[in-house]
């Protein structure tokens, strides 16, 4: 019960929500004029929110989908309020004079409002209340223009500096957009209600006028793709899907839909609905496409969901059951040498050892996961350089998994190869650079010691940056130490933040031993944060002192 009580909370807030106007905003260097609406939608261009209009004296075309078109001219927009569009607009005109600005309304190609100063109308002060614990903001508006619209109805806004031949100039023109149907509120039935009263307590609700206006005008063809999606749904759930009723028709037998599972569909066949669909009966391991569309028509909206897969189902398992054998073989080696050293300091190397052979299984799988996802997408060019690459770093991980160190030459190359293989999933620019003065072929250091705070920086730093994403290696000398500096251009991150992943937790668990064991040289490890991004730095104290 109290889960279908949420549920009604939920509607609630849904309706409140979605039924506040929305706002188009001309933006003139801080002077702005805001037409509000329930929805707007540049003609042709559904994917484009923001505009810069470099020449506003050019017509611009916007669809328009509510019943009440409204005007003002704000001194001070409120920056709180949201909008679906904005304008804003480079030119040298200077629009802040509102005592020069005139307007023009036209509807239907009838003059309603002629040529006025923006100053005639009435001026307002109102006092904005935008999300919780935000100052409120005063701002000083006009009043310029109001009406009422019917389908097919163009309204123009035009806009000037006083009898000025170069004019601002929007159309509006009223559509509605009812090609599919538009699912605006759904549920999930996991309480001890039963099914059909469950239905009936919403159906009551609704009735209720609480829905009655609720997405009457938005355009279902816009919002449809948003359903393109997959969605996850558990085992056995009972899943409910209301539609908007439409406009001049009856909820009875409104709908037609049918379920395809794991691409097929037994018999093809339409199921007819009412303004409700029940989904139920959902197994393990399947893909499911929902279809709906309005009795007899051609076009439907599609909703895709999907239940966790048995493990057998996933391509790339026995790719991944050898990889693992390999682990267990080498994780096994290590534990059999530690069982067999008494020695303290030689127990803390071969410990060391074994959480470089923990690194191993930690790369893999992200690897693995990469290789996946590139035969996913049929990209099998670049699956042959991944296995290539990343066979190559294997055996690189297997050869330096028997050593305490290599040199400094051998750590850059594989650090190298581990970059290619990172590149090919996301595109970054990476810069390495050596000091000159360093012997790289006689500095022994720990095997692949940086290529967890690597990994950091590409997981957390650029992954999401796309091709904007940078990463930059120094490896220098500083006096009688080595130190490795590794910076992203990502988000950055919290200084009172504690580095969780595995990657960077086994790291600082081995530069941990690693001190413990060593009396001339220390390994330090710190996380900066700067200008743009995360800058790791890691420094071999004194090591250039006793090599």
């Amino acid at each position: 019960m109290k889960k279908f009580i949420l549920a009604l909370f939920l509607l609630f807030i849904s309706q409140s929500i979605l039924a506040q106007r929305d706002n188009y905003l001309l933006d003139f260097k801080g002077e702005s004029v805001v037409f509000s609406n329930n929805f707007f939608l540049r003609e042709n261009e559904k994917d484009k929110i923001t505009d810069k209009i470099k020449n506003p004296f050019l017509e611009n075309k916007i669809n328009i989908y509510g019943e009440i078109l409204e005007v003002r001219y704000f001194e001070k927009f409120p920056q709180y309020i949201g909008f679906s569009g904005i304008d804003k607009f480079d030119s040298n005109i200077n629009f802040k004079n509102v005592n020069q600005l005139e307007f023009q309304i036209v509807k239907n190609n009838q003059i309603i409002v002629p040529w006025s100063l923006i100053a005639s109308n009435e001026k307002k002060t109102e006092v904005f209340s935008p999300i919780k614990n935000l100052p409120k903001v005063k701002s000083t508006f006009y009043d310029l223009f109001k009406t009422k619209l019917k389908n097919g109805d163009v309204a123009k806004f035009f806009l000037r500096k006083k009898n000025s031949k170069q004019t601002v100039h929007y159309t509006f023109t009223k559509k509605y957009d009812d090609e599919v149907p538009f699912s605006a509120i759904s549920f999930d039935n996991n309480s001890d209600i039963s099914l059909e009263n469950f239905i009936n307590q919403l159906q009551n609700l609704r009735s209720k006028d609480i829905q009655k206006d609720l997405f009457n005008d938005l355009p279902s063809s816009y919002f449809s793709i948003s359903n393109n999606y997959p969605i996850k749904v558990d085992e056995n759930v009972k899943k409910i899907l209301f539609f908007r009723h439409r406009k001049n028709v009856t909820s009875k037998n409104m709908l037609e839909y049918r379920l395809i599972t794991n691409g097929k569909n037994a018999d093809g066949k339409w199921n007819l609905a009412d303004d409700y669909i029940i989904l139920k009966d959902f197994k393990k391991g399947n893909d499911y496409q929902l279809q709906v569309r309005y009795t007899g028509s051609k076009k439907y909206i599609v909703f895709n969901y999907f239940t966790d897969k048995y493990w057998y189902q996933n391509l790339w398992v026995r790719v991944l059951g050898i990889s693992l054998l390999l682990i267990l073989i080498l994780v096994s080696v290590y534990i059999i040498k530690i069982r067999n050293n008494k020695k303290k300091i030689e127990w803390q190397r071969l410990k060391m050892q074994s959480l470089s052979t923990q690194l191993n299984p930690h790369f893999v799988f992200n690897s693995l996961n990469s290789i996946q996802g590139l035969v996913n997408n049929n990209e099998l060019e670049k699956t042959n350089i991944y296995l290539s690459d990343f066979a190559k770093l294997m055996r690189n991980i297997v050869d330096f998994g028997q050593k305490e160190t290599i040199t400094l030459g051998q750590d850059i190359n594989a650090l190298k190869n581990y970059i290619s293989l990172e590149n090919l999933r996301f595109p970054f620019l990476f810069e390495m650079i050596v000091d000159e003065k360093l012997d790289v072929d006689n500095l022994d250091v720990i095997p692949l010691l940086a290529q967890p705070i690597l990994e950091n920086a590409v997981k957390h730093g650029v992954s999401k940056q796309k091709e904007n994403g940078k990463i930059r290696m120094k490896i220098s000398k500083n006096e009688d130490n080595l130190v490795y500096e590794i910076e992203d251009n990502g988000n950055g991150f919290d200084d009172q933040q504690d580095f969780k992943g595995i990657g960077i937790k086994l790291t600082k668990e081995k530069i941990n031993l690693f001190n413990q064991s060593s009396n001339s040289v220390k390994i330090n490890l710190s996380f900066v944060k700067i200008e743009q991004g995360t800058k790791a730095i890691l420094t071999y104290k004194n090591i250039l002192k006793y090599d």
